[in-house]
């Protein structure tokens, strides 16, 4: 498994505490690194989470994928939640409905909310050290979208808070 420096970004604090009040507690972050993990449970590149031999067993994981390539990542939150390995999952992901990952998000997650403000992502240590050598602020504005993708087991779910929330699509 490889991995972007561009994809080493961090889900801002303020953003996950608000899922984990709206859709946690959250016991397994499967996309993570030893500085950024969201659970005491956690998975590094090191670990591969997309490894089978590391389970996703969970009541609730959290899942930032890389942005570059989140198509694996969305492959295997929907096997694991059909297959009943974790009852649910939140995936934070980059919005874009032209891509094949997106439609096996729209066929398979249970919820799917569209986020406004733009998010505004942590860059990693090593990171702001490289755009700080070649000039440019250590912090880029987000240019794109995001979503939250619910898989499994959620019932009947609503918002209790709209502080994120732009718009129910599923």
């Amino acid at each position: 498994m490889t991995e972007k420096l561009t994809d080493k970004y961090e889900t801002p604090p303020e953003f996950f505490n608000w899922c984990s009040k709206e859709f946690g507690p959250f016991d397994l972050d499967v996309c993570a690194s030893d500085e950024n993990h969201k659970c005491k449970r956690y998975f590094t590149i090191k670990d591969n989470g997309l490894s089978y031999k590391n389970s996703w067993e969970s009541d609730t994981f959290w899942c930032n994928p890389p942005y570059s390539k989140p198509l694996p990542w969305v492959q295997r939150a929907v096997a694991v939640t059909g297959n009943d390995i974790a009852r649910r999952g939140v995936m934070l992901l980059k919005l874009d409905p032209s891509t094949r990952w997106y439609a096996l998000v729209e066929d398979f997650a249970k919820h799917i909310v569209l986020l406004a403000p733009r998010l505004q992502f942590i860059p990693s240590a090593e990171l702001s050290a490289v755009r700080r050598a070649i000039g440019l602020p250590e912090v880029m504005s987000n240019n794109f979208c995001s979503m939250l993708a619910l898989f499994g087991d959620w019932g009947i779910w609503e918002l209790s808070e709209d502080k994120y929330f732009f718009r129910r699509w599923k």
